[in-house]
């Protein structure tokens, strides 16, 4: 099988796979066996060749429409490995690859994207706004970062319209309203803003090909819904579109925490 996904399906499954190994996220500090701190970048995608050149081991990803060739020090990893097959990788800055994951799971998302041939039509062009007002919201999550380098740190927050017991707990009903945001210099991107009626939102924040994303995975109880929003520095705005989502007569059976 040839994996040629040419849209963001792909970096979902990045985002949804970086709590798989061994805590590595993108471009994370991470001590190596040798006890040395390096720099590990996540992707994933199906294995195209295994081979050996000059007493050394490589394999080849197919990776976003990509080759990927990553240099396999690790004698028993480049054994385990197998051609035609998805992995999650994690290699450093000279492309030598330091640990694998396999989810089948995750395997037939990507299959079954391909299969369906859903281009993930763009939903939405969000632009900054004036700031909103965040009375009666409370703080969930937050991350802090400067992704459009104007100097100024923009903060990626989740709020939720329910209050915290003494013991800090949210107080959550079947439902309440939830509001997504990034706050930036004087302005605000209001990715979302919706009722939520038996389920929550999670979000996530990487790069790839230096483009700036988030994601967000919405489970609920008849529904799942995974949307994008890439940031588009030359409009100064975020584009949102839906790479994975499922409706209708859904029975969720499970949903981890």
């Amino acid at each position: 099988m040839k994996f040629s996904l040419k849209n963001i399906s792909l970096i979902l499954v990045v985002v949804l796979s970086i709590g798989l190994l061994a805590g590595c996220t993108p471009q994370e500090s991470t001590q190596n066996n040798e006890g040395i701190f390096e720099d590990l970048t996540l992707t994933t995608g199906f294995t195209n060749s295994k081979s050996e050149e000059d007493g050394k081991n490589f394999i080849v990803i197919d990776a976003r429409d990509q080759d990927l060739k990553l240099e396999v020090v690790d004698e028993d990893l480049f054994a385990s490995l197998e051609e035609d097959e998805f992995y999650i990788f994690a290699y450093n800055d000279e492309n030598i690859l330091r640990n694998i994951q396999k989810d089948l799971d995750l395997k037939d998302l990507v299959e079954n994207s391909e299969e369906d041939g859903n281009n993930h039509p763009v939903l939405q062009e969000i632009a900054a706004g004036d700031k909103i007002s965040m009375d009666g919201l409370t703080l969930l999550d937050e991350y802090i970062i400067d992704f459009n380098g104007d100097g100024h740190d923009e903060v990626i927050a989740m709020y939720v319209a329910a209050e915290r017991d003494d013991n800090g707990e949210i107080m959550w009903d079947d439902g309440q309203r939830w509001v997504f945001v990034v706050h930036g210099d004087n302005k605000d991107y209001v990715l979302y803003d919706d009722y939520v009626q038996l389920g929550s939102i999670q979000f996530n924040v990487f790069t790839s090909n230096d483009e700036f994303s988030i994601v967000t995975k919405s489970v609920r109880t008849a529904s799942l819904d995974i949307s994008e929003y890439r940031y588009d520095e030359t409009n100064d705005s975020f584009i949102q579109t839906i790479p994975y989502s499922v409706s209708g007569n859904v029975n969720m059976l499970h949903s981890s925490k």
